[in-house]
């Protein structure tokens, strides 16, 4: 599970003094039926503990209206526990994750096969430009493919198709195999499983102090 962390910490350490929770983004196939029927949306902060032989525990302020989806974002975090514990030299021991659980009906993850993405924004940001396609002017869409392993990480990624140069595409797998990280797809029996995904970015021309992410979100 070294990688997982690695790539835990990656995230929560992408551009920020201060990064803040990790974010799961939970799409409308995720929702519990009461949930779906009061139509609820939000965020609902959770805090992880995870012993040093790997136990988990999830808590969510309980009660209130949001209460169907605070139960359902541990379930969500419980059912593909990926979270380890820390090691420090060498010897695992006990920590703790802050968590936010997005939850939007209009939100669709059918793109990672099953898979929730956790940190999507801090993937591939504007920042991620390569200076040599900046320089050239450079722009363009290129789409990604991937397999996804039943601990939640992307291997075998693969340009799928472009309209744009190697020099601008060419990055994109290796920065998206190193941040990315999934709560991992599940099996009938709800065991974590293998699945595919892929993964559309848009690089367009910025000159602005706030130029937009290239994820299309699609």
């Amino acid at each position: 599970m070294e990688g997982t962390l690695m790539a835990l910490l990656l995230i929560l350490a992408l551009g920020a003094a201060d990064p803040g929770p990790l974010v799961i983004d939970a799409g409308a196939d995720l929702y519990p039926a009461d949930a779906l029927a009061q139509k609820l949306e939000g965020d609902v902060a959770v805090k992880l503990s995870v012993s040093a032989d790997g136990a988990l525990r999830c808590s969510a302020p309980g009660g209130g209206a949001m209460a169907p989806l605070k139960r359902a974002s541990c379930e969500l975090v419980a059912a593909r526990d990926i979270f380890p514990p820390r090691v420090e030299k060498g010897q695992a021991v006990p920590a703790d994750y802050s968590v936010i659980v997005r939850w939007k009906l209009g939100t669709s993850n059918r793109q990672f096969g099953g898979a929730v993405p956790i940190g999507r924004a801090g993937w591939i940001r504007y920042s991620d430009y390569p200076p040599i396609a900046w320089r050239q002017v450079n722009t363009g869409k290129v789409r990604i493919a991937y397999d996804i392993t039943a601990q939640g990480r992307p291997q075998n990624c693969r340009i799928e198709s472009t309209n744009t140069t190697q020099a601008l595409a060419g990055n994109m797998c290796p920065l998206f195999v190193e941040r990315a990280i999934f709560l991992p797809a599940l099996d009938p029996d709800g065991k974590p499983r293998p699945t595919r995904g892929w993964f559309n970015l848009d690089w367009r021309w910025c000159e602005t102090a706030r130029c937009p992410a290239p994820d299309t979100g699609e």
